[in-house]
Formats: structure tokens, C-alpha cells, sequence
């Protein structure tokens, strides 16, 4: 994609950039005068007609902005009367800069037009060597929240505190160290009811924003009685206030825990129930939409092995909705528990809520960074967090409970922490998707443009290598790195938030398909280890992200069979494997990540193979779709001012190429300038020269 941005008008073409001396030799910053698509939270307190400049090349977000004070620093080769280069230059005191000789500090009467007419008028003065405007750059100390239990989170820093493996967490210090915190990112918890006055984390929630659609009022608030049911699990809602915590709890109070990205709200919405409606799953899915940033959704269908369930019409809707028209066009990153079924033969591939392009599948680690016992593995699986309490290692995830004697954590309990407003045994995928939803507010905060897609891929790709004995492991045909157990690794804030400040977005997403007819059914070899393929070819130059699989099988024992999918590059994605399923037929729809980036022109393989001898079965049907991008033409955007007062936009690119070119002031709702056809490879728009602030330009390539 193509951009171009124009500073205002009033400063003329020349103070769209400042050229300014550094370190390493000049550096260029573009001037920006104002910054609407920050959070009100994160922009700098300026004064009216102030200023911010990021160099060139970086993106205008919080973190990279900085704001131009009144003071200009100019260095002399001679001395200079400092009256005389006061009264020169206009501006309104003089004083030296003691710890620099020959080095001034000039004043000028504002932060805004008036600094950056007085570096003008410095330049123009003779014996002045260098003079540049003074910024103020945003800065954080580095010392960690005060919170007492922050030493006790191996998920966000493991330390071996646990004898654990050091290092295997999910880097969120060095997030923090960056100053992410996820300040004015909007997190929706689905779930099942929440502490609401919870000393630790009543400051982390959006209640004014919440609902709950399971008593269709207001108040999304935790309801049911003490003590433990027959599975165990507390009688009361507890579920949402500690996946919650894990996202929110209020960071440096001197108490508790600290959430990943306790600079976010959670937004509580109330839903998660023993059972549930298509509408209603729909309406805690789409809530809120235009402000939600991220979703966290640790619930799912029953981990039995035996079941295959996908969301409803309405619900699929919602989310699919979400992805195209949420969060103002760029899509809420729906962030899903893979499940807990491994230990019953499960696997994330078989739940349609894990299992989707719209959803970013996160299993679980234990604290040595191994795959804990519950996690279900799968070809849908994105990324793994760090979570514990499995079958093997005690060691679980620190949070917020319910107050009393209602949570995870009663008085009757002693292997937990003493105080019982607070949880170490948290656990499950329900513990990991939440870190994951967390990485993901602090990569929007670093980078509030990022698209649902990019955000997935900025996950899979930053995602550190965990578990590296096991053998699982395989490089995809675009290099990237994939395991049935883990997804594309661990997840990893701080690489994800340093990729994100940088990252441009992928293209609009597309959609190529290949349809299998039904009245040539493909015969299963019964018993036969070397099974059936099926070919489909694709010729288009897509880059793959997401690839899915519908089939429709009949066979009286399903669970003897395995389903593979194997792309052109050769690798391979199990989408269904041997167990002790015996239900009659399969019709789903798989989907797998591990072909990210490989290109999708080629012959696919889908491999149906029968293991055990007497029963047999067929294919009634396929469908492979691949969903991803095409690269976009080499379109250049220029521009310049046009002595009548005016601005031209020139496009250019190859002849034929069809789009269209956007402006937008805040880089976050475009409107078309004008549709575009490259009849001999350059066209020319002219635009209205704008006065009230930086004005951004795109072109967008038709598909």
C-alpha cells in the first residue's frame, strides 16, 4: 500500500519536515500539529497550537511522537552577542546552555508556529552553525509496579521461581520496559460474571460499558453461592474475575497482582453459562464493536473427543461482523482458549470457536514452557502461553478471586495464597488466552492501526520457540516456524510490540476456492496406511495466511480415520487424527495457520486415511479455501503544492493497475478521494490543500 502525507498549510511546504542534527548525522522528522488517533489518555498535555514531530520512517504513535517546547538550540562558530542574536532572530530571551559552550537556548513566544518560525530566522544568521527546535520525548522510569505478588507471576517473568525454566514466560517486562501497558485499549471478557468491587481490579473495568445477557441488565456482576459443586468448581461465577485479573488488575498499588496490560479496561460482558443461545453468544460477541479493540473468549464446547460443534448462524455472524466492520474497519482480534481436551483425545481442530479464521487459537504451557497436559493441540492453533497446573506440574496462574469464600481460593484451602481475594491455581487455556489478549492490547497500543490479520501474524511471528527438544517442530514453506503441540511458539510481548511499531499492514484480505462435486465420491482404502489423496489445483499468485477444509464424510467409525491437508510447499497440516471417536460421518470445517505466508499457486493434497480394516467409508464432498492477500502493485504517490494554492496527488504504477486514492487525518477512517485506472501508468488528482492538520493519502488497489 501505498501513503503520502501533507503537513498543514499554513506552515507551507517546507515545515512538513525538520531537518535536525543527531548523534549519528541529520535525521528527519515529519510534523504532525496533532495527533487524534492516540487515546486521549496517551497523548501529551499540550497547549493550544502545539506541535509533535516522529522521525521520519517511524509510525505517529504513542511512544514515537514527540512535542516541540518553546526553546530553540543554536550553535555558534564565534562568539556571538546574545542580545544581538536575540533582537535578530525575534526571539523573546537568550540564556547559554552551560554544559555545552558555544550552545544557546533561544525562546520563542509558543510551542507551535511561532518555534519553528524562530528556527527559521536562527538558520538565516550569520555565525550560526546548527540550530534546532528543543523536544520534549516521552519517558518512563524503569522500575518495576509495586504490586507484592509480581514476584510470584512466572507467566510474565519467570525467574525459576517455581523451579521452572527461566525464561519461559511471556516476556512482558520487556513490554513494560518499552512503556506499553496497553494505556487505551479496550479488552471485552466474555464470561461468566465478575468481582466488580474487587480492590485489585475494580479500577481495570468499564462497567459503564458492560452487560450481562444472561439477565439482560447492566450490571455483568458475579452471582452464586460459596463452597465447591460436585466437579469441584465454585458454585459462583469466578471464572471471568480471574481471567479478568489477568488482563487488568490494578498494577503498582502496592497490593496483589498486576495484569499484563493493566494500562487497558476490560470491558466485563456476563454470558458464559451451562447453556447457552445462538443469540446470545451473538450479542456478547458483537457488543460494543465500534470500541472494542480485543475479545477474550475462554469458554468453548465440551473437551470430550467426541464431540464436533461450531458456533451458530448468529454467532458466526456476529463474529465475522467483528473482524470487517469492528473497531472502526481494522476488526476486533477475537482471542480464543484452544481447549483442555488432550487428555481425552481432543483436539482444537474439532471446536468450530477455536477452529476459525476469525479467531486466534492459544494453547497452554507449563512453567518449564512445555505443552501442559489439558492444552489441545491443533493446525488451528496460533500461538501457546504460559498457564500451569497440569497433570504434571503444580505451579499456576496468579490472579484475582472472587472475595469470600465463593472463588478458587477459600478458607478451607491451604495450598493457595493466604489471601483468598487472590488465586495461584488458576489454569487451563482459559488462564493462556488471556495473556495472549493482553500481548495483543500492548501490540495496539504500540500500533493502533494494526489490522485483526496483522495482529495474528505479528503474534505467530514474534512467537519465541518453546520446547525446543521436541520434534514436532518444521519450518512452513515461507520459513516460518509451526508445531501441532504449540502453534507457532510462545508468545513473546516484548518482540511482538517492537514488530508491531513497525509493521505495515497486510493488504485486503481475498479469497480464492476450489469445490469438490459430490456424485464422485472418493472410497477410503479400508485399513490401508497409504490412504487416498485428492488434488486441487490453484494457479493465482495469493500469499496464504489462513486455509480451510469442508468436508462431508460418510463412515460408521470416524475416529479410525486421519484428515491431512498438504500444500504445495509440502507441509503438512493434520487436521484429524485416530482416536476413540466412533460417531457416524464427519461433516466440519477445519482450518489451519501453518501455511501462513507460502504462496498458494499449486497443487494442494488432501490425504483421507482409514487405519483399521472392516469399516469403511467415503468422501461425499470438499471445499479448500484459502484466504490471504495478493501483492499489491508497485503504486507510488507523490505530491506537491501548486502555486495557484492547490495540491496534486501523482499516481504511478503499472499501466492498468485499478484502485483508488484515500485521505484520512487520523490514519484511521479513509474516504476516497478518486477511483483511479493507470490507462498509461501515471494519473494526476488534484486536492483542496487542507489547513487544519496533516492530512494522510493511500492508494487501494481494486481486487
Amino acid at each position: 500500500m501505498a501513503a503520502l502525507m501533507l503537513g498543514a498549510a499554513s506552515a507551507a511546504a517546507a515545515s512538513s519536515t525538520l531537518t535536525l542534527p543527531g548523534v549519528l548525522g541529520p535525521e528527519e522528522f515529519v510534523v504532525v500539529r496533532s495527533s487524534p488517533w492516540l487515546p486521549l489518555a496517551s497523548r501529551p498535555a499540550l497547549l493550544p497550537g502545539s506541535i509533535q514531530v516522529h522521525r521520519q520512517g517511524e509510525l505517529p504513535v504513542a511512544g514515537a511522537l514527540r512535542s516541540l517546547t518553546r526553546h530553540v538550540a543554536v550553535r555558534v562558530g564565534s562568539p556571538l552577542d546574545p542580545e544581538l542574536l536575540r533582537q535578530t532572530s525575534g526571539a523573546i530571551s537568550v540564556r547559554p546552555l552551560t554544559a555545552v559552550p558555544g550552545v544557546w537556548l533561544l525562546e520563542a513566544s509558543d510551542a507551535g508556529e511561532a518555534v519553528l518560525r524562530l528556527h527559521r530566522s536562527l538558520l538565516a544568521v550569520a555565525g550560526v552553525e546548527a540550530a534546532w527546535p528543543l523536544m520534549e520525548s516521552p519517558r518512563s522510569t524503569r522500575t518495576l509496579p509495586n504490586d507484592p505478588y509480581l514476584i510470584r507471576q512466572w507467566t510474565l517473568n519467570n525467574t525459576g521461581q517455581t523451579r521452572g525454566t527461566v525464561g519461559a514466560d511471556a516476556r512482558v517486562f520487556s513490554a513494560w520496559d518499552e512503556g506499553y501497558t496497553g494505556r487505551g485499549v479496550l479488552v471485552a471478557v466474555v464470561d461468566d460474571g465478575f468481582e466488580l468491587r474487587h480492590p485489585d481490579l475494580e479500577a481495570g473495568l468499564r462497567t459503564d460499558l458492560g452487560w450481562d445477557y444472561r439477565d439482560e441488565d447492566a450490571s455483568p456482576a458475579a452471582v452464586g453461592l460459596d463452597g465447591f459443586n460436585e466437579d469441584g468448581q465454585p458454585r459462583a461465577d469466578s471464572h471471568g474475575t480471574a481471567v479478568a485479573g489477568i488482563i487488568a488488575a490494578v498494577a503498582n498499588n502496592a497490593f496483589g497482582v498486576a495484569g499484563i496490560a493493566h494500562g487497558s479496561r476490560v470491558v466485563p460482558i456476563r454470558a458464559l453459562q451451562r447453556a447457552m443461545t445462538d443469540a446470545q453468544e451473538a450479542s456478547a460477541l458483537g457488543h460494543q464493536a465500534a470500541l472494542i479493540a480485543v475479545s477474550n473468549n475462554s469458554w468453548g464446547p465440551d473437551d470430550d473427543g467426541n464431540g464436533i460443534v461450531s458456533p451458530g448462524v448468529l454467532a458466526e455472524a456476529a463474529r465475522e461482523s467483528g473482524v470487517r466492520a469492528g473497531r472502526g474497519g481494522r476488526g476486533i482480534i477475537y482471542v480464543w482458549a484452544a481447549g483442555n481436551g488432550a487428555e481425552q483425545d481432543d483436539d482444537a481442530n474439532y471446536d468450530g470457536y477455536a477452529n476459525s479464521i476469525f479467531a486466534v487459537a492459544a494453547g497452554a504451557l507449563t512453567d518449564r514452557g512445555v505443552r501442559c497436559s489439558y492444552s489441545e493441540k491443533g493446525a488451528c492453533l496460533a500461538v501457546s502461553a504460559p498457564s500451569g497446573n497440569d497433570a504434571v506440574r503444580k505451579p499456576g496462574t496468579w490472579t484475582t478471586d472472587l472475595l469470600g469464600n465463593r472463588g478458587y481460593n477459600s478458607t478451607s484451602i491451604t495450598d493457595d495464597v493466604s489471601d483468598n481475594r487472590f488465586t495461584a491455581n488458576f489454569n487451563g487455556t482459559s488462564a493462556a488466552a488471556p495473556v495472549v489478549s493482553s500481548v495483543a492490547a500492548l501490540m495496539l497500543e504500540a500500533n493502533p492501526r494494526l489490522g485483526w490479520r496483522d495482529v495474528k501474524e505479528i503474534l505467530m511471528r514474534s512467537a519465541a520457540l518453546t520446547d525446543p527438544d521436541n520434534t514436532g517442530w518444521f519450518l512452513n514453506g515461507a520459513g516460518l516456524r509451526f508445531n501441532h503441540e504449540y502453534g507457532a511458539g510462545r508468545v513473546d510481548a516484548g518482540a511482538a510490540v517492537q514488530m508491531a511499531r513497525t509493521w505495515t499492514n497486510l493488504p485486503s484480505m481475498a479469497r480464492i476456492v476450489r469445490t469438490k462435486v459430490s456424485r464422485d465420491l472418493i472410497t477410503i482404502p479400508d485399513g490401508d496406511p497409504a490412504g487416498v489423496t485428492h488434488p486441487f489445483q490453484f494457479d493465482e499468485s495469493l500469499r496464504v495466511e489462513q486455509v480451510r477444509l469442508k468436508t462431508v464424510i460418510e463412515h460408521p467409525f470416524r475416529g479410525e480415520l486421519q484428515i491431512e491437508l498438504i500444500s504445495p510447499s509440502g507441509t503438512v497440516s493434520r487436521l484429524w487424527s485416530p482416536h476413540s471417536d466412533s460417531s457416524h460421518g464427519l461433516q466440519h470445517r477445519f482450518m489451519s495457520v501453518f501455511h501462513w505466508g507460502e504462496p498458494a499457486a499449486g497443487t494442494w493434497q488432501v490425504r483421507f486415511t482409514d487405519y483399521v480394516s472392516e469399516q469403511a467409508g467415503y468422501v461425499s464432498g470438499l471445499e479448500l479455501e484459502i484466504f490471504g492477500s495478493f501483492p499489491d502493485p508497485e503504486v507510488k504517490l507523490t505530491g506537491r503544492l501548486l502555486e495557484a494554492g492547490g495540491f496534486e496527488i501523482e499516481v504511478n504504477g503499472h499501466p492498468g493497475a485499478s484502485g483508488r486514492v484515500q485521505r484520512s487525518v487520523d490514519l484511521v477512517e479513509w474516504t476516497d478521494v478518486a477511483p483511479v485506472v493507470l490507462a498509461d501508468g501515471k494519473v494526476r488528482v488534484d486536492e483542496p490543500l487542507r489547513a487544519d492538520g496533516a492530512v494522510w493519502y493511500r492508494w487501494v488497489q481494486d481486487r
